[in-house]
């Protein structure tokens, strides 16, 4: 199997028929759910905490939460009763 890392892969520019970002849907459903994406933070302690993870939630975007100092057993149930 062959793997790719950003020094194999190069983007190039190119003509849009796009006139605004706007006009592009970058939602992605995942099962039952919808986000928004490509929003995702990194699952480090010094980026995402509760209350970010919670306020992603809300907006609707998709966030993975590091396990470290985090009890992941009452998050999940505040998560469900949202």
């Amino acid at each position: 199997m062959k793997k790719f890392d950003f020094n194999d892969i190069t983007l190039l520019p190119n003509l849009s028929y796009v006139q605004s970002r706007s006009e592009c849907d970058t939602t992605c459903k995942f099962g039952k759910h919808k986000f928004n994406l490509p929003v995702v933070p990194a699952n480090m302690e010094s980026i995402i905490d509760v209350p970010l993870a919670i306020n992603l939630a809300k907006e609707g975007y998709f966030y993975i939460l590091h396990r470290f100092n985090t009890d992941e057993v009452s998050f999940v149930k505040t998560m469900k009763e949202m």
